[in-house]
């Protein structure tokens, strides 16, 4: 019973947060995850919505959301496909703080995983532990982080399946592993303790509006490090803008390469990512 009211104390907690990021409730089945969270969305919220994907509702929801994003030559696109899809599945459905919305057993459905990141950006509850967070650092700095902004696979072979599925070409899907792989080397360094944060980072530069994918704080040698996952010969726009202005000492370019040193700039085949070291301030 503690363990129940620690959890539900959890659940309140998150409820109470503003920002209303995605929670995910992981665990070995059947040890009573469905039934805390149903109770916590019937105590705690005027609507409650709950879809199991491996169900009938799933189904159900799967069906709406084609159809919400179906789209014919001379018409206008729906705006937000995901809210009219729980319109057409629960026509009392409400955009509010008053819903809740369980989606149980996701990783079932790869069409609603493909829209995963538009469920950051609204209160869905969702339960699945194949999803791992990447938190933002905005302006790379690591005093400004916002949490579970970004999400990655937590298994390779997980990504690559429900990514084939989704129907991108073969180089759209290959960039997305690439950088998963990274982020999963990035989540070991953590548990060792080698570099800062509770999840890895990517961050923003306000100056130039870009994005770097991936952003470390060293805990050995206390520098900045960028990491941005290319292909082909495009070039870390944002990641030497940074470096110049002295956001970043470092840049690592992890690409299918040989390798080389230009300055503060290290180019490292992407194989070798676990070999990259964030103690060159040592040097």
């Amino acid at each position: 019973m503690d363990l129940k009211r620690d959890i539900y104390q959890e659940l309140l907690a998150w409820k109470r947060r503003s920002n209303h990021k995605v929670l995910e409730l992981e665990g070995a089945r059947q040890v009573g995850k469905t039934y805390i969270l149903e109770k916590f969305a019937r105590q705690e919220y005027r609507q409650f919505l709950y879809i199991n994907m491996i169900g009938s509702s799933g189904r159900d929801f799967l069906l709406c959301l084609e159809k919400a994003a179906a789209w014919e030559p001379g018409r206008r696109r729906e705006e937000n496909p995901l809210r009219k899809a729980f319109q057409l599945f629960d026509p009392d459905f409400t955009d509010s703080d008053k819903l809740l919305v369980v989606i149980d057993e996701i990783q079932e459905s790869a069409a609603v995983y493909s829209r995963i990141r538009e469920f950051a950006r609204n209160s869905w509850l969702y339960l699945s532990h194949q999803i791992g967070y990447c938190s933002m650092s905005v302006d790379c700095s690591n005093l400004d982080i916002v949490a579970n902004c970004r999400y990655y696979f937590n298994d390779l072979g997980v990504a690559g399946h429900f990514l084939r599925l989704t129907g991108e070409p073969d180089e759209v899907i290959e960039r997305v592993l690439c950088e998963n792989f990274v982020y999963l080397e990035l989540v070991q360094r953590i548990r060792r303790q080698e570099i800062a944060g509770q999840a890895p980072w990517f961050a923003t530069d306000k100056k130039t509006s870009g994005e770097l994918d991936f952003y470390v704080r060293s805990r050995m040698d206390n520098r900045n490090y960028g990491i941005e996952v290319k292909r082909g010969k495009n070039q870390p726009a944002t990641a030497n803008a940074l470096l110049e202005r002295g956001k970043l000492d470092y840049v690592y370019l992890l690409k299918n390469t040989y390798g080389g040193i230009a300055g503060r700039r290290y180019s490292v085949p992407l194989y070798l990512c676990g070999r990259i070291s964030f103690e060159l301030g040592k040097r």
